[in-house]
This record gives C-alpha cells, sequence and structure tokens, in this order.
C-alpha cells in the first residue's frame, strides 16, 4: 500500500473499499492435491511439528510445491501455506 497517497478521505476510502471487496470473497480455493501441514499430520498419524519438518525437508528437495492461499477465519485474513 501507498499509505503517502493516502491524504484525502477519498483515497483512505478506496483502500479501505479494497479491503471489503477481499473480505467479500472470503478465502482462496484450495486447489486439488494441496494440503495444509495440519492435513499432512492427520494423514501421517504425527504431530504438527514432525509433520512440518518433512515438508519442509519435501519442499527444500523439491518433492512438494509450496503456495500461499487466503483464509478466512472469522476474524481476519490470514495467510496459511497449503503444499502438493
Amino acid at each position: 500500500m501507498d499509505f503517502a497517497r493516502m491524504k484525502t478521505t477519498s483515497d483512505t476510502d478506496y483502500f479501505l473499499k479494497k479491503l471489503w471487496d477481499i473480505k467479500a470473497k472470503r478465502e482462496d480455493k484450495v486447489p486439488k492435491g494441496y494440503y495444509s501441514v495440519k492435513d499432512f499430520a492427520k494423514r501421517w498419524g504425527v504431530v504438527q511439528t514432525t509433520a512440518m519438518i518433512n515438508v519442509r525437508q519435501l519442499v527444500s528437495g523439491g518433492a512438494l510445491k509450496k503456495i500461499k492461499l487466503r483464509r478466512f477465519d472469522g476474524k481476519r485474513i490470514v495467510m496459511v501455506n497449503y503444499y502438493g
């Protein structure tokens, strides 16, 4: 965001409108074949910390690709990593 531009009310209204447009979309769709660390932990039967260590090794080895998607948790929009 270019906060230096926000000198008038119309500029702040513009950014608020953009924010509400993002919130109206709620969240991004997860592509088929992509899973979160929590999903991997459930599938592998391990805790999330162990799953995260294993996923990071797979990403650094080139076996998995990492993407970030917007998720709406009811109060705010958060970016969540998905791997596939």
